[in-house]
């Protein structure tokens, strides 16, 4: 039956529609297959990955070996080992330590040092070894820190203070592109530029250069260059030339100590030797106890100050301190 109106064409075309849209309902085996193609999917979807190749771990543990050693070499220099030294003074834009892979850093007095850096000396630096003793640097010099007991020096000058008594295990070797320089109980200071003049104070030094050994005794300088023997002569342990050595002297406590060991420490620091004019004048020296302070002071001010406080006279002759008893 059609509705009023409707063309008999249009009537057979709603009715192919309705037939053509009519399905039958899904029956069970339908739903079945609908489930197990849903299930296949998912069990592909959650299905663990393939272990990793042999090729992939090694790449893995290669880049992890790479991120600790970067870890270590940048600890290293942190790592709780006994330093070679401590600087005492400082003076003059102070003591620079360069190390790889980290910003440079001012060293004040009290910081200590230890072996891998790289220490240039702004101004004249003292510093107070671990083995006892004293390393002195002056200003403009460079050198490296190997071992508690060597040093490589760069450029510059140095001077080495190493006391009488002090065992060979607390030597120190200062090692340079011209040779090595050895001390034999001594008082030394290396300058490199040019060439490597070596100059000795007290004691005995041993120059090493390859297979070749030379030693020199105080008031020996050597003088060695790349090409050419070594050249040797005579020089005074004292004076201007041992200016900037002196003027960074380690303090000396004089509050309740003798008088002559005073005088010795004030010998060794000028380059000189006391003598005692007569008998009176050593024993003075030997039962005086001292007070008071020289802190700051040059050796040669201090000798002025603490003899103004006794009935003893001294007087400055070549090497030596000679010291009376002024009667």
């Amino acid at each position: 039956m059609t509705e009023p109106g409707l063309p008999e064409e249009d009537d057979l075309l709603e009715r192919t529609l309705e037939a053509g849209l009519r399905r039958a309902p899904l029956t069970g085996a339908a739903y079945e297959r609908i489930r197990a193609s849903v299930a296949a999917e998912w069990r592909v979807s959650i299905r663990p990955q393939p272990r990793w190749s042999a090729r992939r771990w090694s790449a893995v543990a290669a880049g992890l070996a790479a991120v600790v050693i970067g870890a270590v070499v940048l600890l290293h220099p942190f790592a709780k080992v006994l330093p070679i030294g401590v600087v005492a003074r400082a003076a003059n834009g102070g003591l620079i330590s360069r190390r790889q892979f980290l910003p440079d850093e001012r060293r004040l007095a009290g910081a200590a040092l230890h072996a891998g850096e790289v220490l240039l000396a702004r101004g004249p630096v003292l510093v107070e070894l671990t083995g006892g003793g004293t390393l002195r640097m002056a200003a403009g010099t460079r050198l490296q820190a190997l071992a508690r007991d060597q040093i490589a020096l760069e450029q510059g000058e140095v001077y080495v203070d190493l006391p009488p008594g002090l065992t060979r295990a607390s030597a120190l070797v200062v090692r340079t592109p011209l040779g090595w320089v050895e001390h034999l109980g001594t008082q030394f200071d290396v300058t490199l530029s040019q060439r490597l003049r070596i100059r000795v104070r007290e004691g005995r030094i041993r120059l090493r250069r390859g297979s070749q050994t030379e030693t020199a005794a105080a008031g020996t300088e050597l003088l060695v260059s790349a090409t050419g023997p070594t050249a040797q002569h005579s020089i005074a342990t004292h004076g201007p030339e041992w200016a900037w050595v002196e003027g960074l002297e380690p303090e000396y406590v004089i509050e309740n100590r003798k008088l002559i060991d005073f005088l010795q420490w004030a010998a060794r620091e000028t380059g000189r030797r006391v003598s005692f004019e007569d008998d009176h004048a050593r024993e003075l020296a030997e039962r005086t106890r001292l007070h008071g302070s020289v802190s700051g002071m040059r050796p040669g001010d201090a000798l002025e100050t603490v003899f103004a406080t006794t009935s003893l006279r001294y007087d400055l002759e070549d090497d030596l301190i000679r010291v009376s008893s002024g009667g």
